[in-house]
Order: structure tokens, then sequence, then C-alpha cells
């Protein structure tokens, strides 16, 4: 059966994405999939770098933090912010902007393109759970009825 972590929410938190690594390395995880929102956050370029660098195959799902941020890109070019990641699509807090905008300005250029191309779910034949997996803000879903990844089921690690 094939082993599976699915991170989700790291939000640029290296020193606790390392954490959760040494776990999942420790559990001989065949594939990881990072379920949205690996940004923004305090360290987003080191904490990106080090799932691309990872030795086994990382496949990736955009969350809202990840639109948002992409948008600051985008506005950074044409002055206009039009995607803020809230529900209500209104403009967040000041503050909230801030860590949006700071964390679109730590990242290189070529980071937009790959970013950019992040699917919204993610075709993953699991055995026993299904194969549709989508961000779930924090929760890990398979789109099979009564079907869901957590705890030990199929032996997945999830919501990491």
């Amino acid at each position: 059966m094939m082993r599976v972590a699915a991170l989700y929410d790291i939000h640029g938190n290296l020193p606790a994405l390392e954490a959760v690594l040494r776990d999942v390395l420790q559990a001989d995880v065949e594939q990881i999939v990072v379920g949205g929102d690996v940004l923004p956050g305090p360290m987003p370029r080191e904490t990106l770098a080090r799932l691309l660098d990872l030795d086994l195959p990382v496949h990736f799902i955009h969350g809202n933090g990840e639109l948002a941020v992409l948008a600051q890109m985008a506005g950074a070019r044409t002055g206009s912010v039009t995607y803020w990641g809230t529900t209500s699509g209104a403009r967040p807090p000041e503050n909230i902007v801030e860590v949006l905008r700071w964390s679109a300005e730590q990242l290189p250029p070529d980071f937009e393109p790959m970013l950019a191309r992040w699917p919204k779910t993610l075709e993953l034949d699991i055995d026993g759970l299904g194969h549709r997996l989508s961000p779930g803000g924090g929760l890990c879903r398979a789109e099979r009825p009564g079907a869901a990844l957590g705890g030990n089921d199929a032996q997945g690690l999830c919501g990491l």
C-alpha cells in the first residue's frame, strides 16, 4: 500500500515543517501532498525551497494563501490587487495585507509561475480511500463518500 503524507497549512513555518518532515521521513512515506497554504508566513522562500528539495515526489495544491501572495506579486507590477484570500473577497486588515505583501516580496520571480501552476485539486490514487484531494483548511479529504484521510487510515499522515 502506498504511503502518502498530506501536509496542510504550513504558513511559512520552516521549524515546524522540519519537525513534521522528520516524522514523515521516518514513516517511510513514498509521496507528499502539500494541500495549500505553504504561504504566507515568516519564512516563505525557505519553506517552499525545503519542500521543493525533498528527495521524494511532492504534489502541491494551492490554497487561498498562495493565491493571495500571487495576487500581491501581480499587484506589485500592475498597482492593483484583485484577490485577498478572504471568503468575502473583502480586503483584510492592514496587518494581514502587510504579511501577504512581505511574503510576496521574499519570493524570487521564478517562483511566481510555479505557484500559478499549482492546481485546485489533485488526482492521486490511494488504495481504499479514493483519488481526489482538495484544500481543506487543515483537513485532508478524499472525495469519495465516507472516505477521509487521517489518523491511521491507510497508514496516512494527515493534517500535520
